[in-house]
């Protein structure tokens, strides 16, 4: 609680205020005492603050106060931090990708072969059979009956089932040569 006690005002002590704050409608200092954590709570006293009819404060605790006085301006304000690099898109082969911290799910398989890709908008993601959906890694297991990520077949923990989007096709950059003749 807060300290609303009698006490007086001869000072033989240093404490520092280390914070405030109200507690049951009573303003309060944080108070450190220099006599360790045995003392008050965990060496700390919650001591009332703006007592009403007196200039010293509780116990005296504005008698004597010290505190820095800024007689400089203020430091530069730090330079703007640079930007976060670009992180690179998650490549599904040479012509699809998908953004940075997604999974890549095969849309059209053909023997070997992905003809169409999706992206699951998250890392290490479970592509469903749907060929539409996907589950985050944590509910690995598909239920597209129920619309939801499993964490085992028989688990009743999950999630719903999250969605595709398109996947981003590759535009490479071709240049020219033209060839002058001069006659």
């Amino acid at each position: 609680g807060v300290f609303t006690g009698q006490c007086g005002t001869s000072l033989d002590h240093g404490v520092a205020a280390v914070g405030y704050g109200t507690e049951g409608g009573v303003d309060y200092f944080l108070v450190r005492n220099s006599w360790g954590p045995n003392w008050g709570e965990n060496g700390y006293i919650k001591m009332e603050r703006n007592v009403a009819g007196t200039s010293t404060g509780k116990c005296g605790i504005a008698m004597m106060a010290s505190y820095p006085i800024k007689k400089g301006p203020n430091p530069p304000k730090p330079a703007p931090s640079p930007p976060s690099p670009v992180k690179p898109p998650t490549m599904c082969n040479e012509y699809y990708s998908c953004p940075q911290g997604s999974t890549c799910c095969c849309l059209y398989e053909y023997g070997k072969y992905c003809l169409g890709w999706g992206c699951c908008p998250m890392e290490s993601a479970t592509c469903c059979d749907d060929n539409y959906s996907c589950c985050p890694h944590e509910y690995p297991v598909c239920d597209l009956t129920a619309g939801t990520c499993r964490l085992s077949k028989d688990s009743p923990l999950g999630v719903k089932l999250l969605k595709r989007g398109p996947a981003n096709l590759i535009t490479k950059q071709r240049t020219r040569t033209t060839v002058s003749s001069s006659a």
